[in-house]
């Protein structure tokens, strides 16, 4: 059976159909997966993706036990808040609704990504390159994501985090650290998987690797090896070259390497707009072998597409409002 995609968000996020109509357009043999709540259950249908509701996945001996051992671990400068929840309690209980659904519905391998992450290439072509791994990994290797081998591990990781919150001194480590050096972090999934991965020992590989020329991306706003460009809005990212039949690449740092094409953008910490171009251009994916080569000096980039208007006002008005919050 071919490996699912799941995504996991709570609210009903701008950027959020772009992300599930490009995972559908490039993907049409794989069933794509939204675990999320009633506000986001309209948009999921009308993406013609399957929804399921966290609450409904809410229940088992795990979950219980997060519940109670559950704290939250945080600098004085740390804002935990994402659209009036408790952003730091579902980083870390997402991956308990996760593992009740592949348990319930028997799912073995499959795709795991952050909600603002745009897939922009068949990804069952890949699949094969990550046997004997338990795991991939992104986030600049610091979290579980993209392809993972089975629910097993999934379990293993949450029974990890449950352990790891009623480890006392462990705990009292991460507050002392966010109360001195890192008041602006906080104690996320993120640093469980780490302590996970080291004392589990389990086998993982990370994302973003390059493989015959092609890789998976892990923040576009980071470097990672990878020619930056700025962008009409004022962000800085990668710089990514639009090839004629839909698809994207990079340009290696190091002079001579070959243009890296690119199976998924995590758009992290970027505007509205830069998720409608990576869709519109997706749309422009003949049905025809992949180009090998692109000719760089001929190949437009994100940076010199139009910027919208609607969207140039959307931003706008977005950044006066963040300003008058602050200000409040």
């Amino acid at each position: 059976m071919s490996a699912p995609i799941i995504f996991c968000h709570y609210g009903n996020t701008d950027y959020l159909k772009y992300s599930l109509q490009c995972a559908l357009l490039n993907n049409p043999g794989k069933n794509i997966i939204l675990l999320g709540d009633t506000a986001n259950r309209q948009i999921a249908l009308e993406c013609r993706v399957t929804h399921y509701l966290f609450e409904d996945l809410d229940y088992g001996e795990e979950i219980e036990q997060f519940n109670a051992v559950y704290r939250l671990i945080q600098g004085k400068k740390h804002d935990h808040k994402r659209g009036g929840k408790d952003w730091v309690n579902f980083v870390f209980k997402r991956y308990f609704y996760l593992y009740n659904y592949l348990s319930k519905h028997n799912v073995g391998s499959f795709w795991h990504f952050d909600s603002d992450t745009m897939i922009v290439n068949s990804l069952g072509q890949f699949e094969p390159g990550f046997a004997g791994y338990d795991c991939t990994e992104q986030c600049n290797g610091m979290c579980m994501n993209g392809f993972i081998a089975s629910s097993d591990i999934v379990k293993r990781y949450i029974i990890k985090i449950n352990e790891l919150f009623k480890r006392e001194s462990y705990i009292a480590q991460q507050q002392q650290e966010f109360e001195s050096a890192n008041q602006g972090f906080a104690f996320t999934e993120m640093r469980a998987y780490q302590t996970f991965k080291e004392e589990e020992k389990i086998k993982t590989v990370r994302l973003n690797r390059i493989v015959n020329n092609f890789s998976f991306d892990d923040c576009l706003c980071q470097e990672h090896g990878m020619k930056m460009e700025p962008l009409p809005s004022g962000h800085t990212c990668k710089k990514i070259y639009l090839a004629g039949s839909g698809q994207f690449f990079f340009e290696p740092e190091k002079a001579g390497s070959k243009p890296v094409q690119i199976n998924t953008l995590n758009l992290s910490w970027l505007p509205l707009y830069v998720f409608h171009i990576v869709m519109e251009h997706s749309k422009h994916k003949a049905e025809t072998q992949l180009e090998e080569l692109i000719t760089l000096n001929k190949t437009p980039t994100l940076a010199q597409q139009n910027f919208p208007l609607l969207f140039r006002l959307k931003y706008l008005f977005s950044r006066i409002q963040t300003k008058i919050t602050k200000l409040l």
